[in-house]
């Protein structure tokens, strides 16, 4: 794992507080005695915990949902602290070594950062939100008066807000993210299924504390909600997997294609970076820049792979595959009407020239913008055979696609597009300076 000084500085910072939050648990704050109802609770609660874990669930890219957020909150409202951090650290724990064991073979520091960073960050979010129930008013066991709700609620958003804290900071400290705008992202793509662990979470504690056996009648819900959910990602699952199928056969038909989607995905990503703009567009355009291609799986493979010039008839039917792209993910929910737009419009120019629909300037979606100036730069780095016949370089260097990028300005790609899309060039140009450099004199490259 490659991290800079402040990703350091951030996670041992987030670690020794989850040491010292455990320390001071059996220390300080664990029961001299163990009585059997405090048992029973911390085995039913360490499990469901752990399932929670394990079974978490990817709702879309990047935002996963688990049980064990409903699991902790109920554990607060049931004991705070003195029951709560004990089933998360055991559960979490446990879950995350199992969860992280494959990477322990390629990089133990990678592994124990990982495993120590997510156990420490879900101690300090439960320490949280058990000061926030106490300060509010909260009373454990949780029960059924109402003005213990607000309590309980409280503690709940506490303990939200603080585990998106944490992550959005280690993100950001590990990507060239804003934290701010990942942290807006995060919480706006706070899920209604998200709410609903928090009334189970009220609901456990409230049955749990009438009697331990009547919380089953909550299991039957919880189950539901994880099944569910479950369902819905599995859905989201099989439509992606249904595109990377058609990715896989345009990538044997075109290897150029299936390596050059990914590139300029990654490309794009960075001029978005570049451009400041916001988690959620980012994503979008990273989403789109994968299958911009993807329609080429239409056109036959003699024009795809044609090794000189288009005559007119191919080159009409080669432009189709911008429509063909847009019509085979519309009407796929994982795709936004926006990414739509950005496989249909990848190819308009800013002067107007370009297909399929001859938009110009700001008409032209952002994102497409973006899209088609890393298509651009990736298209002129590779290799391309035809190119010789054009007694053209069969590919450019990044200093000689800069000069053909500027010239490009105003004409075919957005001017604050080029300019963004040479100063994330001009970064990597001199990233790989210093990474040979930094190699040459005798010191690794990279940390292990």
């Amino acid at each position: 794992m490659q991290l800079s000084f402040g990703a350091r500085i951030y996670l041992w910072t987030v670690i020794a507080l989850g040491c010292l939050i455990i320390i001071y648990y059996f220390a300080v704050l664990a029961p001299a005695t163990i009585d059997r109802s405090f048992f029973i609770a911390f085995i039913f609660f360490t499990l469901l915990a752990f399932f929670g874990e394990i079974q978490e669930i990817e709702l879309v890219s990047g935002h996963s949902l688990s049980v064990a957020t409903a699991v902790s909150c109920t554990a607060i409202f049931l004991g705070a602290v003195y029951l709560a951090l004990p089933v998360r650290f055991v559960a979490t724990l446990t879950a995350e070594i199992l969860l992280r064991w494959g990477k322990l073979k390629n990089s133990f520091a990678d592994f124990f950062y990982r495993v120590a960073f997510n156990t420490s960050q879900i101690l300090i979010s439960i320490s949280a939100a058990s000061v926030v129930f106490g300060l509010t008013g909260g009373s454990f066991p949780l029960s059924i008066q109402i003005n213990q709700i607000p309590p309980a609620i409280f503690s709940f958003i506490s303990y939200v807000i603080t585990n998106t804290l944490l992550v959005c900071g280690i993100v950001a400290f590990t990507s060239r993210r804003s934290f701010f705008s990942l942290l807006q992202h995060e919480l706006k793509h706070l899920h209604l299924q998200l709410i609903s662990m928090g009334a189970l979470a009220i609901l456990m504690a409230i049955l749990w504390h009438l009697s331990p056996w009547t919380i089953l009648l909550a299991i039957i819900p919880l189950a539901l909600v994880h099944f569910s959910l479950s369902n819905y990602s599995r859905l989201r699952t099989s439509s992606a997997k249904v595109i990377e199928t058609m990715v896989t056969m345009l990538q044997k038909r075109d290897p150029y294609t299936g390596q050059h989607s990914r590139d300029v995905a990654d490309f794009a990503e960075d001029i978005a970076h570049e451009m400041g703009l916001s988690e959620e567009q980012i994503e979008t355009i990273r989403t789109a820049a994968v299958v911009h291609d993807i329609g080429k799986i239409a056109i036959p493979e003699s024009i795809v792979n044609k090794p000189g010039p288009l005559n007119d008839d191919e080159w009409r039917l080669m432009k189709t595959h911008t429509i063909i792209g847009a019509d085979l993910i519309k009407n796929l929910e994982m795709y936004s009407a926006q990414a739509v737009a950005i496989v249909r419009h990848e190819h308009e120019h800013w002067d107007g020239s370009g297909y399929p629909d001859g938009l110009k300037g700001e008409l032209i979606p952002l994102g497409a913008r973006i899209v088609a100036a890393a298509d651009v730069y990736d298209a002129l780095i590779t290799d391309r055979p035809y190119r010789k016949a054009q007694g053209k370089p069969r590919a450019y260097s990044p200093g000689q696609a800069i000069e053909i990028i500027e010239s490009m300005r105003e004409k075919v790609l957005d001017p604050k597009v080029a300019d963004a899309c040479i100063a994330v060039i001009r970064r990597r140009i001199l990233a790989e300076s210093q990474k040979s450099t930094w190699s040459s004199s005798g010191h690794p490259s990279s940390d292990s």
